[in-house]
């Protein structure tokens, strides 16, 4: 890559364009892993299948990864060979570049590649692309657009994972009222079993 810009290539964090459509868990699956029958606790599962989620999923995911397909932008202060990207199993990148005029515009997806690594996805510049001159008058003139996750149905979630929360809304479910002022679902707690099983899938940071 050829850059008419100094390599600088600080980011923030990662913006949410579109959440994922499912959560990795059902609803009936817990249930049954639970042993509830009827309705009336449907709410509260549904609050604790979201919760356990969150706990996971994303950016701020203590697993450092994307479970449910996801649309992500992360921005740069500039041009540098190799982008790291805050996921791995990074898709479709879109990149797109801020010019003097205020527009912005795309970079042609031959002039890239995704290169995989195991502390995450870059986005490489392939030999013969020219970097264009950026606007000085904002902080992150070059953003990259992208899917990540293992698919886009629960069944695409490694089982581990997806029993990992059954595991831990199950551990919420019968500890709720151990504590009224904190239950474990606000403290973030996993239970152990379910903290080993999902050893092999955090991701170390980038």
């Amino acid at each position: 890559m050829t850059a008419r810009n100094p390599i600088r290539c600080d980011m923030p964090p990662p913006v949410l364009l579109v959440p994922p459509a499912v959560l990795p868990v059902g609803r009936e699956e817990v249930k049954l892993h639970c042993r509830l029958d009827g309705d009336d606790e449907d709410s509260l599962i549904d609050g604790l299948v979201l919760a356990a989620t969150m706990l996971l999923d994303g950016y701020s995911g203590v697993l450092g990864r994307c479970l449910i397909a996801q649309t992500w932008m992360q921005a740069y202060t500039g041009w540098c060979p190799q982008m790291p990207l805050p996921f791995a199993d990074c898709q479709n990148p879109q990149v797109s570049w801020l010019d003097h005029a205020g527009v912005w515009r795309q970079v042609p997806a031959r002039a890239f590649e995704i290169v995989r690594g195991a502390r995450g996805d870059r986005l490489r510049y392939l030999d013969g692309f020219t970097a264009p001159a950026l606007n000085a008058d904002v902080a992150h003139p070059v953003r990259i657009t992208f899917t990540a996750g293992y698919g886009t149905t629960p069944a695409d979630v490694p089982a581990p994972i997806r029993q990992a929360i059954k595991l831990t809304v199950g551990f919420w479910y019968e500890h709720r009222d151990l504590d009224p002022d904190k239950p474990p679902a606000a403290g973030g707690a996993l239970p152990w079993v379910a903290d080993r099983i999902l050893s092999p899938y955090r991701r170390v940071g980038v």
